[in-house]
């Protein structure tokens, strides 16, 4: 039997790392933008086709594609300083 691979963080390229689903945009900041109707996200890599997320409902897209580490660490620092900025 073939062993099973983990996919690889879009961002740190690594395959050792759980992926995590998360939300795209997180819903606080859904709360500031206007109103949408479907918005959708496209995702162009160097080296790949693009990827294309749709909402599946009210609270946005989700992705499974971000590690646990890079969603817990560097982009969790990140939305943090975004959010003391728009409060």
């Amino acid at each position: 039997m073939a062993r099973q691979t983990r996919k690889t963080c879009v961002f740190c390229q690594r395959a050792d790392q759980k992926i995590s689903k998360e939300h795209l945009w997180p819903n606080w900041i859904l709360e500031c933008l206007p109103p949408h109707e479907k918005l959708a996200i496209e995702m162009y890599r160097r080296v790949k086709d693009a990827k294309r997320w749709m909402p599946k409902d009210n609270t946005g897209i989700e992705v499974n594609e971000i590690c646990v580490s890079c969603n817990s660490e560097w982009m969790n620092r990140l939305e943090e300083a975004a959010r003391q900025c728009c409060s």
